[in-house]
């Protein structure tokens, strides 16, 4: 069994951080990511923490896990991932809420840098996501498109670009927002944690987002292309079609219209993106044949999602 520090396991004291983890990939994912998580809560005794997972995969946590990880609160969701995400954050209890995916592991200072870095009126802070052992350019291009916001940079810019896989918020932000009377509130509370939505409402308030470099968590691996392909029609769908609610129709048609320019919009700025990052650009070409129809499907679930609504794409992310 994994013992931490009573520093780390008080069960009265308020942690200075909480970290929620998403777990969708089953146990073997989840215990690499649990695993890194406990060697930096080692490292870094002085932040007290205490961790959350969320998974939809088990009703009661796997023995193996639920014994070597002792300590961390279990919190089964059947329900897609924002609703996912928002449940762990409001069973927490630290000044700081972390929230990180399973298929993501952490790097030693991990949580020093959060503390350092997240003062003052930022509210949030992401960092970077760094690529797995990818072997196939098709990897490569699901990289790129889903973190190419998030690759490695070398200075620390503000920016509310993040990803919500890797993202730390002040606690007393979080609830300014939760009840404050603006759209994204509304949004939050009824369709769950879209940082898109999260992130926008906390820009609103007058808050500030960075990334900071010496954030970092490394990727695992994917699912295969074939769910990714899906899931992206699913999402972009989704996305666009909770932002529709906020519009008149003249406004969703012309959306609609817009969305068949975007496949060549999001390959420039995936490009613009590796170019600052030279040492992926070879990656970046060879991945292109793939990473190509994932923008395209992403595009048709926003064109779609902006005329007819979301649908039961709400449903998918899971």
């Amino acid at each position: 069994m994994t013992h931490l520090s009573d520093t780390m396991s008080q069960p009265h004291a308020v942690p200075v951080c909480s970290i929620v983890i998403v777990s969708i990939h089953g146990e073997d994912s989840l215990s690499r990511c649990l695993e890194s998580v406990n060697t930096v809560r080692r490292h870094d005794v002085a932040v007290p923490t205490d961790v959350y997972v969320v998974g939809h995969w088990f009703d009661r946590p796997p023995d193996r896990l639920r014994h070597r990880y002792a300590d961390v609160h279990w919190i089964p969701v059947h329900a897609p991932v924002p609703h996912m995400r928002l449940r762990g954050i409001l069973q927490t209890r630290g000044r700081i809420i972390v929230l990180l995916e399973d298929d993501c592991t952490c790097v030693p200072g991990w949580l020093h840098t959060i503390r350092q870095v997240l003062t003052g009126d930022t509210a949030v802070i992401g960092g970077t996501v760094q690529p797995g052992p990818y072997r196939w350019p098709w990897e490569w291009a699901m990289y790129f498109y889903e973190y190419s916001p998030v690759m490695p940079i070398r200075a620390s810019v503000h920016d509310f670009h993040l990803s919500g896989a890797h993202v730390a918020y002040h606690r007393t932000a979080l609830m300014h927002l939760l009840r404050a009377s603006v759209p994204e509130s509304t949004i939050v509370q009824k369709y769950g944690w879209y940082e898109f939505f999260v992130h926008s409402g906390l820009r609103r308030l007058g808050y500030h987002g960075r990334r900071e470099p010496q954030l970092v968590v490394r990727h695992t691996h994917f699912r295969s292309y074939r769910i990714q392909l899906r899931a992206a029609f699913h999402h972009g769908r989704a996305f666009a079609g909770i932002r529709a609610e906020q519009m008149s129709m003249g406004q969703r048609i012309l959306r609609t219209v817009l969305a068949g320019g975007l496949p060549v919009l999001r390959i420039l700025r995936i490009a613009r993106r590796t170019r600052s990052n030279t040492r992926y650009l070879l990656r970046f070409v060879l991945a292109l044949p793939w990473l190509v129809p994932l923008v395209l499907m992403w595009s048709i679930g926003e064109g779609l999602g902006f005329f007819l609504g979301p649908g039961r794409s709400l449903l998918q992310w899971r």
